[in-house]
C-alpha cells in the first residue's frame, strides 16, 4: 500500500513565528512563549488578523508542492482566522488543495482510521507520533518521535520515499 501525505500548515507551510519575530524583535524559542506584554502567538494575531495573510511561507512550502502539487492540509485554526487563513491557502499553495480544519485530536483520529495516510507536523501536542513525520522546531525538541526532519532536503527525502 502506497502512503499519502498529509500536511499541517502553521510551522510546515506557513510561517507566523517568523512574521511574529520580526515584529517583536524577539525569538520564539517554545510552545509557551509571550512577548514582553504576556501575549502568546495567539493573542497577537487575535490583536492582527492581517498576520494570517502576510506571514511568508516556510522554505518546506517549495519541496510539498514538488511531490503535492495539490495538498491535503490539516490545520487547527479558531473560526475567525478561517477565511484569512483559507486566503493565504489560496494566494501561496494554490485554490485546488483539501483544507481540514482538525484539532489535534481529531487530526491522530484520522490518522488512526486511514492507516495510508502520513502526516508532516511541527506540534508538540501529540500522544503518540506513529505516522508523523516532525519537523524539527525548538518547541518540538523535547518530543520522542521515531521520523523527524530538520531540513527541506530530509523531508524531500521522505517524500520521495513514500513514492516507491
Amino acid at each position: 500500500m502506497k502512503n499519502k501525505f498529509v500536511f499541517d500548515l502553521d510551522g510546515v507551510m506557513r510561517d507566523l513565528h517568523k512574521y511574529i519575530e520580526k515584529k517583536f524583535d524577539s525569538k520564539i524559542t517554545h510552545w509557551q512563549w509571550t512577548n514582553g506584554n504576556g501575549e502568546d502567538v495567539c493573542d497577537i494575531i487575535n490583536k492582527d488578523l492581517d498576520i494570517l495573510l502576510k506571514a511568508e511561507p516556510t522554505e518546506y512550502l517549495p519541496t510539498i508542492l514538488k511531490y503535492y502539487p495539490k495538498p491535503e492540509i490539516w490545520t487547527d485554526q479558531p473560526d475567525h482566522w478561517i477565511y484569512g487563513t483559507l486566503e493565504w491557502i489560496n494566494y501561496n499553495v494554490g485554490t485546488d488543495c483539501k483544507v481540514r480544519i482538525l484539532d489535534t485530536g481529531k487530526k491522530r483520529e484520522r490518522l488512526d482510521s486511514h492507516k495510508d495516510l502520513i502526516l508532516i507536523e511541527d506540534s508538540p501536542n501529540f500522544d503518540d507520533y506513529e505516522r508523523i513525520v516532525l519537523i524539527d522546531k525548538c518547541h518540538n525538541r523535547d518530543v520522542n518521535a521515531s521520523v523527524r526532519v530538520y531540513n527541506e532536503k530530509e523531508l524531500e527525502n521522505e517524500l520521495k520515499q513514500a513514492q516507491y
